[in-house]
């Protein structure tokens, strides 16, 4: 990553990433059909894996992204490497003038309630960030749009000031237990990423035990 200087501002230059956007992945076409369907619980556990990774490494270094959304992850093809875009945005808004512009402006379904509250720079940044992920893997386990029906007006008194929250997906996957921590209305009750990937590689254990004894059952083999 590199800034270059101009006349009227700066421009930030990233790697150019030959993938797809997280959105567009969750709702690619199957090879045998035209319709899209959902990835399968390891393809979801292990883009989820990827990006709580690459959110804890930022978070070591005392990078806080505070604008996670499906759009600035992407998904690298039959790898499912996940990478994260856009990562600088926080720390260059921190070393600038604050802009004026229309609070509303700025709220999104993935900031979490403390955010969608409050005009400024949030007090406990790494909570952002796990909430957004929180947000995310709720996307994933659901193939939906998190509060489609709301206005950003409507989402600041609906989730800032009020009680509403996500619904629990039918019926409710292991990987739920995970993201109703990182949605947590408290932000110090929200887990660190650390943690976060500890949790993931227990469900990806515990997705791949159960697939081994399925392939055991029928006598297959797991290819090596």
């Amino acid at each position: 990553m590199g800034v270059v200087p101009h006349p009227r501002g700066c421009h930030v230059v990233s790697e150019s990433i030959p993938a797809s956007r997280l959105r567009a992945w969750l709702e690619r076409p199957t090879p045998a059909s035209s319709s899209s369907a959902p990835p399968g619980m390891p393809a979801l556990l292990r883009v989820a894996h990827g990006v709580a990774a690459a959110l804890g490494y930022l978070h070591v270094h005392k990078v806080w992204h505070l604008h996670l959304q499906p759009a600035s992850i992407f998904v690298e093809g039959g790898m499912l490497g996940a990478k994260v875009a856009d990562y600088a945005l926080g720390m260059f808004e921190s070393c600038l003038k604050p802009a004026k512009f229309h609070r509303l402006r700025r709220c999104s379904p993935w900031n979490p309630p403390e955010v969608l509250r409050m005009s400024g720079r949030p007090v406990q940044e790494a909570a952002v960030d796990v909430y957004a992920f929180g947000v995310i893997l709720w996307e994933m386990l659901t193939g939906r749009q998190p509060y489609a029906d709301l206005t950003a007006a409507q989402l600041v008194v609906a989730v800032g000031y009020g009680q509403q929250r996500l619904p629990e997906p039918e019926p409710p996957p292991a990987a739920w237990t995970l993201a109703r921590k990182c949605l947590r209305r408290e932000a110090g009750r929200r887990p660190s990423f650390e943690q976060v990937v500890k949790m993931v590689k227990r469900l990806e254990a515990g997705d791949s035990a159960k697939e081994d004894a399925l392939m055991a059952f029928f006598g297959i083999a797991r290819r090596v």
